[in-house]
């Protein structure tokens, strides 16, 4: 068994004696792909023949690749102008997180003080001593009524009447006389 080569192609060279070679068209609804025509584009250009390409399909596919880059462009301004703001609104937040947290923290001081304040005023000492500005003073042994099963009161312990403060002091007049002494008569003070 025998193989036998097939002859190969010699490089025709342009003549203007020879005819140009058929060229064969695809049927008219079927497209070639783009790699088929480049391989047709090829062959062609071998062979010396002149490329047909089909312009209208160049188009569009040209368009196609534009119109998709320019869609691919627009997703990527509109992704990176998305992630700007929302980045731009978290490091807002934080912000004004942050100043809650600190009037929080300054309000828990202010009702610490204010607490503080009352317990003060509500203690013993405290009201002992707002009493007697008001004038009160503190009760003595105080009788008890007892009620007894058959109805009848006794009182227990002798009651014994508080004896009223005394009249606050009142400064001598003459002292305050002789603090304040009269300008000379030129309204000038002695120096």
């Amino acid at each position: 068994m025998t193989i036998q080569a097939e002859p190969t192609r010699a490089r025709v060279k342009d003549t203007v004696d020879s005819p140009p070679a058929p060229t064969r068209t695809s049927a008219p609804g079927r497209a070639r792909s783009a790699a088929a025509q480049r391989a047709y584009a090829r062959r062609a250009q071998r062979e010396g023949r002149p490329i047909q390409r089909a312009v209208d399909d160049d188009l569009d596919h040209g368009a196609g690749r534009v119109s998709f880059a320019v869609l691919i462009i627009v997703l990527l301004v509109v992704g990176v102008a998305a992630t700007l703001w929302l980045s731009t609104q978290a490091i807002a937040d934080s912000y004004r997180l942050d100043q809650a947290k600190q009037d929080t923290e300054r309000l828990a001081e202010r009702a610490a003080v204010l607490q503080r304040e009352v317990t003060e005023k509500e203690s013993a000492a405290s009201l002992a001593e707002r009493a007697k500005a008001m004038g009160m003073v503190p009760a003595g042994d105080p009788a008890r009524l007892v009620v007894q099963p058959d109805g009848t009161v006794v009182v227990v312990g002798d009651p014994t009447p508080v004896a009223p403060p005394a009249p606050p002091a009142i400064e001598n007049p003459q002292a305050n006389h002789d603090q304040q002494q009269p300008l000379p008569p030129g309204g000038q003070g002695a120096g």
